[in-house]
């Protein structure tokens, strides 16, 4: 249906940069745009599953008691 714009943006608070970028997706032919935030493949630090199983096996090596 269309709505003028500027009424648009006036009554939902937003700007018109972020309607553009709306837009712009659905052109391409994404209808819901996913939430990408923190969701990138750059983790320089990150510990490797196989080391953590070393550390795992290695804690649980030591001696274990029941307390109380």
């Amino acid at each position: 249906m269309p709505v003028c714009k500027k009424t648009f943006l006036n009554l939902y608070g937003v700007t018109k940069k972020r309607i553009d970028v709306l837009v712009s997706k659905v052109k391409r032919g994404i209808i819901v745009p996913i939430d990408g935030r923190g969701k990138h493949m750059n983790r320089p630090n990150k510990i490797l599953d196989e080391i953590k199983d070393m550390i795992m096996q290695h804690i649980g090596s030591f001696p274990t008691y029941e307390s109380h």
